[in-house]
Formats: C-alpha cells, sequence, structure tokens
C-alpha cells in the first residue's frame, strides 16, 4: 500500500499508483488457475487490477451482498465463514496468498451465501464484476474456474453443501488406524513421493465419514475437491461412456486411496465410486492437502537455509545465492547399511550430508573416507570430464542418515560461485586412485563480484520471458550501469500447484 492510497468507506485501502506492472506479474505468476491464460490474457487482466487491503476482521466480501468482483490474495490470510444466525458462524475455510475467491457470485449471478474475513492484514488484487466480465467469455469460465464447494462464496445449483470443519471426534484415530493410512497413502503413487513428516500431517488431517450403502462419494462429471482412503467395507467403480453404456467397472477394497487426481488436476471425475455396503472412508481436501505441503514445505526450507549456512562448501555463497540452493534440495532418508552410490554407476546429483554418517571406498583400495553433517559427496561424476559421469566410488550409509541431494542441472545454475573449490577438491583425487581426507573446517576462498549484489543493488530493464515457473528479467547494477545480468525468479507456489494440484 502506497502513501497514496485513498480509503473506501468500509476502511479498506486500494491503489493503482504504487502498484507496478513487474508486481502484478509476480503474483499472478503464482496464482495457479492464471497460469494456463496466455499472457497477452494477462496483460489484459493486470491493467484493470486494483490492489486492496484490509485488517484484521475486516470483511471483504459479506453473505447476502450482491457480487461486486473477483479477489486474489497476494499476501496474508482469509477465511471463509458461513452465517447459521444472527450471532454465530460456522468457519468453512482459511485462504492464503495465491487462493482466490468471488468468482460464483459472477458467473451464476447470484447472491454472496457466504463472508470472506481477513484474519490478518490481507492484500488483495480485485477485479470488478464489469471488467471480469468483460475478459472472460462463457468457455473460458467453464474451463478456469471449476466449480468449489469448499472456498466459494456464492450459490450455485450445482454446488454441494459449503463443506464444515471436522469435528474432534471424526479425526480421532487409533495406532492402528494411522498405520493402515499411511501404509495406503505409501502405496499410491501420488503420496508415495512424500516424506513420513509430510505423510503424517496429511494422515493427521484426514477426518472419518461413514457411508450408507448407495452413497457416492465420487460421481463422473462432477469436479473433484477431495481424497478419500477407504477404512472399512467395499466400493464398486464404474466409467460410462458418452453414451451412457458402461465401458468398465472396478471394485475398491478398504486400506485402498482414491480420488487424489483431484489434488493434482483441475479437472472433472472420470468416473463414479458407491458404496457396497455400510463403509468408512478417510477424507482429505484440497485446500487442507495444500496448506499441509505449503506449510510443512516453508518449515523445511528454513531449516534447509539455516543448515547451510553451516556447510563450509557453501558459506561463501551470498544468502539469496544459499536460498536459491535450498529451494532445489530434496532431502532423501538412508538406513544403516544402504548404498547410496555405488561406484561405475552414472551420476546425475550430487549430496550434501544433513545427519548421520556415511562411508565413501573404491575398490581395491583399503582407504576409506568417512561424511558426516556438513560433507559432501558425489560432485566428481558431474563435473570431471575424465571420469564420464560415472562415480568414482561405492558411498554406504553407516549409520541412518539423511541426506540433501542436489541435481546435475541444479549444480550448474547454482554452485557456479564455488566450482572452483570443488574443482580444486577433484584436483587431490590422486590417479592411484586413493580418496582424499576432506576436513570439516576447508571452506572456499573464491569470491566473485556477482555473488555479493543483492536484489536492492540491481535495477530491473525489463522483462526476457516467463517460464514454466516464474519470470526472467533483466537487470542492471545501479552503481555500474551497462553491467547487465538474467535474473530468474522461481515461485514455490507456482511449483507446487504445478506438480500436485491447480487451486
Amino acid at each position: 500500500m502506497g502513501a497514496n492510497a485513498g480509503k473506501h468507506r468500509n476502511g479498506n485501502s486500494s491503489s493503482r499508483q504504487n502498484f507496478t506492472d513487474a508486481e502484478i506479474a509476480d503474483t499472478m505468476v503464482n496464482v495457479p488457475i492464471l497460469t494456463n491464460l496466455s499472457e497477452e490474457k494477462r496483460d489484459k487482466i493486470k491493467t484493470h487490477l486494483v490492489r486492496k487491503s484490509y485488517k484484521p476482521g475486516k470483511t471483504i466480501i459479506k453473505q447476502g451482498d450482491k457480487p461486486d468482483g473477483f479477489y486474489i490474495i497476494e499476501e496474508g490470510e482469509a477465511e471463509v465463514r458461513r452465517l447459521e444466525s444472527k450471532k454465530s458462524f460456522r468457519s468453512i475455510a482459511s485462504l492464503t496468498a495465491g487462493d482466490y475467491f468471488g468468482e460464483r457470485g459472477l458467473i451464476s449471478n447470484t447472491a454472496r451465501v457466504a463472508s470472506v474475513v481477513a484474519t490478518k492484514p490481507c492484500i488483495c488484487q480485485y477485479l470488478s464484476k464489469k471488467k471480469f466480465q468483460e475478459l472472460f467469455d462463457e468457455d473460458e469460465l467453464a474451463a478456469i474456474f471449476p466449480k468449489r464447494d469448499a472456498v466459494c462464496a456464492e450459490a450455485t445449483n450445482t454446488l454441494v453443501n459449503l463443506q464444515r470443519k471436522p469435528r474432534v471426534s471424526e479425526l480421532r484415530k487409533s495406532p492402528e488406524q494411522k498405520q493402515r493410512i499411511i501404509e495406503a497413502l505409501k502405496d499410491n503413487p501420488f503420496f508415495s513421493q512424500y516424506d513420513n513428516e509430510h505423510l503424517i500431517r496429511i494422515m493427521d488431517a484426514m477426518f472419518l465419514k461413514v457411508l450408507k450403502k448407495g452413497d457416492c462419494p465420487i460421481k463422473q462429471g462432477q469436479m473433484g475437491d477431495h481424497v478419500y482412503v477407504s477404512e472399512s467395507g467395499n466400493f464398486r467403480v464404474t466409467a460410462c461412456r458418452s453414451d451412457g453404456k458402461v465401458e468398465r467397472t472396478d471394485n475398491i477394497p478398504a486400506g485402498t486411496v482414491f480420488g487424489e487426481l483431484a489434488l493434482m488436476y483441475n479437472s472433472s471425475r472420470n468416473a463414479t465410486v458407491t458404496a457396497t455396503e455400510i463403509s468408512a472412508v478417510w477424507v482429505l481436501d484440497r485446500f487442507t492437502f495444500r496448506r499441509i505441503v505449503l506449510n510443512t514445505s516453508s518449515q523445511r526450507l528454513k531449516q534447509y537455509k539455516d543448515f547451510l549456512k553451516r556447510v563450509p562448501l557453501l558459506k561463501s555463497l551470498a544468502k539469496v545465492e544459499r536460498e536459491k540452493v535450498a529451494e532445489a534440495l530434496d532431502e532423501i532418508y538412508y538406513d544403516k547399511g544402504r548404498t547410496i552410490v555405488r561406484e561405475g554407476d552414472i551420476g546425475e546429483c550430487m549430496f550434501i550430508v544433513r545427519s548421520g554418517t556415511a562411508v565413501a571406498q573404491r575398490r581395491g583400495d583399503d582407504g576409506k573416507v568417512e561424511y558426516t553433517s556438513g560433507d559432501y559427496f558425489g560432485e566428481l561424476a558431474l563435473m570431471d570430464s575424465s571420469a564420464k559421469n560415472r562415480r568414482q566410488a561405492t558411498v554406504t550409509a553407516l549409520t541412518s542418515c539423511v541426506l540433501l541431494k542436489l541435481s546435475r542441472v541444479a549444480v550448474n545454475l547454482l554452485l557456479g560461485p564455488v566450482e572452483a573449490f570443488m574443482k580444486k577438491r577433484m584436483s587431490r583425487y590422486s590417479s592411484s586412485g586413493s580418496l582424499p581426507h576432506i576436513t570439516p573446517m576447508e571452506t572456499p576462498k573464491e569470491e566473485s563480484h556477482a555473488k555479493k549484489l543483492t536484489c536492492a543493488d540491481l535495477k530491473v530493464i525489463g522483462r526476457l520471458g516467463n517460464g514454466a515457473f516464474g519470470l526472467v528479467r533483466l537487470v542492471e547494477e545501479k552503481k555500474n550501469p551497462g553491467k547487465a545480468y538474467a535474473l530468474k525468479a522461481v515461485s514455490k507456489l507456482k511449483v507446487v500447484g504445478y506438480i500436485y494440484f491447480c487451486v
């Protein structure tokens, strides 16, 4: 909000003067629902967006009011509330940066059936009803905006009842039930990519729902916002062709995940799932899943940033460079005795030890090297052309290990400032095949001018283009005009939105 922002009667402020095209573009890239629009369409939208700010407790849209516009949360948090009596309301969903609301009333031309209230200082981008209807035709609206039940604040005859928060009794699980849910999630290709911390939080958020015989938690053709883990009973899966003829049938036994595509794609269900007897399922909605992934990932990212400060290899990197490395890391767990890399295999990544101890040894060589927290290995196959991308030693977990993996692409893009140090260490591998001992106190001595720069030292000249996960801008040094760089900004939210879900 700038000093020029004008006050509205409802107490919020709005401004276009201090809202630059670059800021608008950045925020729009972070909104999964807008990412599939053409750049031309996004450019049209951004010229009509107005930034509005709301203090905690301020109502952004009010239940019963006529729809006035479409909102995208840029910063802060808000809550969707349904008024149940004159003095009480029910909380339906929480909204954070990148979430949007208000489109359903504009599409169906109906009054708001819920309120959205700022719970923290909240900044929204607002598109008026008139401009919304001018910019999106009927086909675009059907393709872009799903029929959501959890966060929409408008009524439409295609929507189910607004989602309520589960009761404590519905969230309660026995140790055996927890184990069954975790095992079901691990056996599912979509959830198997998550580590134990993510899976435990996903399991904890699931609530129990009992279904009668004939109930259909999933119906073919409807938009999906929930994933299920069958607890008991049995389910029949039926898929029909456009002419109504049954194309295939299947059964879902207890302990199976189904409906997970709703968390990945903004598309309708491709089959109907019907309970063939009294059954129970554990349920998770898309927005709770999204919040768990983002919150857990955000906490983990902070931990990575703090840890990388203590890694000798990366000490000479600027703060922003270490943060980029942190965002590119994948965490992998290895049990004691498990082989991490095998001599002679093709190498596509390097590792940093976060915790535990690993040991490296070459064939025919009695010498061993131990790697502990802060040490790294695996870089030789990526950087030494004479190695022909092959691992030069076998590394085994001496104890249970947590490793941070950095891909070949990430190494090439992000570790340029410490490349000289890494090559210096590589030169110490003797021709006899022995392994060098790397002391944990070794730190890179090489420095570069670019690594000392911060974003505050750079001036944006223009945009070079936008990729799948962010923007690339042409920038130059403020104190050294003409010294230009290509600055790439990758949106973490955009990556998560692309891979796992579309809001």
